[in-house]
């Protein structure tokens, strides 16, 4: 059975610290794929997303959390566009 999805604001501080460690894990993944694949300009905004992501792992303010909420959301799509652009779906915009 599946869980419904939660929002930040409704996960644990332990459930927010693994999205946000599970997201910057998966944007330096596709570091890799970038840096193999000679995209300079994507290697480092995939780094600095990662590190701005990783950066907010700590303490969460709750006027902060729709902020990482949207930075999460970016995350998960430039890393799903790099994934269709591996496999030759097109090019990242």
């Amino acid at each position: 059975m599946m869980e419904v999805a939660k929002t930040l604001s409704e996960m644990t501080p332990q459930e927010r610290s693994r999205m946000i460690s599970m997201t910057a894990g998966a944007l330096e993944a596709a570091v890799d794929d970038a840096r193999k694949a000679g995209d300079a300009r994507l290697v480092a905004n995939l780094t600095s997303l990662a590190l701005t992501i990783r950066g907010c792992s700590s303490d969460i303010a709750a006027d902060n959390i729709r902020a990482v909420e949207l930075l999460l959301q970016q995350a998960i799509e430039l890393v799903s566009s790099c994934s269709r652009r591996s496999r030759g779906s097109g090019a990242i915009h």
